[in-house]
């Protein structure tokens, strides 16, 4: 659901091109200057996805669990992952998030379209907890 974010910038950019009438060659040269101006900034409720996708071990997502550590990733615009900051909070990632965000668009006068994504992990319900 993260990486969606990214998606949906480009999608909602060629929705209204192409209502506006542009040619298919300009809306993938818009969809191309898109994608190299676009960055994903999210924080994990869980190591576990990061775990199941070989993206760290399982010793790192143990540790990471029992710290309730809370990494804030980074995916630039070549989908390279690299870790901003790890919080111990959700809170605290938001706050992480919050200046990087700052940093970029008000430091640095880049201007960016933002758009925020949340998703929570579901909960599992006793039924579907292994017993």
């Amino acid at each position: 659901m993260t990486l969606s974010g990214g998606e949906r910038l480009q999608v909602i950019s060629a929705a209204v091109a192409a209502k506006a009438g542009w040619t298919m060659h300009a809306i993938q040269e818009r969809l191309a200057k898109i994608r190299e101006k676009t960055e994903i900034i999210y924080t994990l409720d869980t190591l576990d996805y990061l775990m199941r996708g070989g993206r760290i071990g399982r010793v790192k997502a143990m540790a990471g669990a029992l710290l309730h550590l809370k990494p804030v990733i980074r995916v630039d615009m070549d989908g390279k992952y690299s870790t901003v900051t790890t919080a111990r909070t959700i809170g605290k990632g938001m706050s992480a998030i919050t200046e990087h965000l700052y940093h970029i668009v008000c430091q640095c006068r880049r201007k960016r379209s933002i758009a925020p994504c949340r998703w929570q992990a579901p909960r599992r319900s006793a039924q579907s907890r292994p017993r």
